[in-house]
């Protein structure tokens, strides 16, 4: 098999001759990353999310530049905003989901994390939306205090679920 070092100087090799070759630019970003040279893996996953053509890949690039500029940079605002264009060009992109959620959960931002929580309810598989939908109706009341919104989402979840011990309480 090609070797790590081998597979970088083949990328490199083809980012010499077009530096906009998205082959490039996807494992140029995954080996400086896999090698936590972060700086380096954000430039390319920056070039990754502008050059390529699929907006799946372009989602992937954006949802490696935000987690980098969280996780290493410290800078949320902007991770946000790329992971938010993750989601833009991907809707059901979910490492971006994922880290959105725990973002948001961790800041206590909750009205953007029902907003994420109701895009992976709407992605889910029907029989996969009951829990995301308690979560939901649960944030609204407890955490957000709207007891109008609160109900129409216990609602929801006894559409689901009429028999829902919370929904049936709340």
């Amino acid at each position: 098999g090609v070797t790590s070092d081998g597979a970088f100087e083949f990328y490199e090799q083809l980012y010499g001759r077009d530096p906009d070759n998205v082959v490039a630019l996807r494992g140029l970003g995954g080996i400086h990353f896999a090698r936590n040279e972060m700086s380096d893996a954000r430039k390319y996953y920056e070039a990754l999310a502008e050059h390529a053509q699929d907006s799946q890949q372009k989602a992937e690039a954006s949802t490696h530049v935000g987690l980098i500029a969280i996780e290493v940079e410290n800078d949320t605002d902007t991770g946000v905003i790329h992971l938010e264009q993750a989601l833009e060009l991907d809707g059901s992109h979910k490492p971006a989901i994922v880290a959105l959620k725990s973002l948001y959960s961790d800041q206590e931002n909750w009205t953007s994390l029902v907003g994420v929580l109701a895009r992976e309810a709407s992605l889910a598989a029907p029989d996969r939306r009951l829990p995301m939908f308690v979560e939901i109706a649960r944030i609204w009341q407890e955490q957000i205090g709207n007891e109008k919104v609160a109900g129409l989402s216990w609602k929801k979840v006894l559409g689901l679920d009429p028999s829902n011990p919370q929904a049936c309480a709340g």
